[in-house]
């Protein structure tokens, strides 16, 4: 079965806001990424806080504060680590402790190979890690050390990455045209094979 060419558009909602669209197509060994490709998810918490609102607000007003410094060192990081074809798309902060919703999105429209698909995941994973660790810091340095805040992370790959993973996939199907040629190679070998035999044959 081959990998059929087809046009996937999605609306991109944050906290049941419309704030972009996503867009995957495919190439028979390429998939064109446009629009937001993955969802960071950053829950900020003090483990030595109570459970009032109190806290979770002062948690709050922290991240409200420093969010250009955190926009700021983030998108280095998402330069620095999926390359400048990458940019931070939005990043929104909501109470509940705190809570930071950044989208990533392509800066422009490019075609992603199975490889370049590999190494975008891991980079995305490393991405994480490091983007915990620049909040943790500035949330920190905020407080002059005297909070030590908890910071978990996550992050969600959009349409346009769900998409490439299915297309490029090595286990999506057999590719019915190779399987064609290599069924016509091997059959013309054993042809050959035979047709060398039999004037072997008759040259006795």
């Amino acid at each position: 079965m081959t990998k059929q060419n087809y046009l996937e558009i999605s609306d991109v909602t944050e906290n049941g806001y419309t704030v972009g669209h996503t867009m995957a197509t495919s190439a028979k060994d390429s998939a064109l990424i446009s629009g937001v490709v993955a969802i960071l998810q950053i829950r900020i918490e003090d483990p030595s806080a109570g459970s009032d609102s109190v806290d979770d607000e002062y948690l709050f007003r922290m991240a409200l504060e420093m969010r250009g410094k955190l926009r700021h060192d983030i998108e280095a990081a998402v330069t620095e680590t999926l390359g400048p074809e990458f940019e931070i798309h939005s990043l929104d902060i909501s109470p509940g402790s705190a809570h930071l919703l950044i989208a990533i999105s392509a800066a422009t429209a490019f075609f992603m190979t199975f490889s370049r698909y590999e190494s975008f995941v891991k980079s995305v994973n490393l991405l994480v890690s490091q983007v915990t660790g620049i909040v943790r810091r500035v949330i920190g340095s905020v407080s002059n050390g005297q909070r030590e805040v908890e910071v978990r992370s996550t992050w969600s790959p959009m349409t346009p990455i769900t998409s490439a993973h299915h297309i490029l996939s090595p286990s999506n199907g057999i590719d019915m045209n190779r399987l064609l040629i290599f069924y016509l190679i091997a059959s013309h070998a054993v042809l050959l094979v035979f047709v060398l035999w039999l004037l072997a044959s008759h040259l006795k």
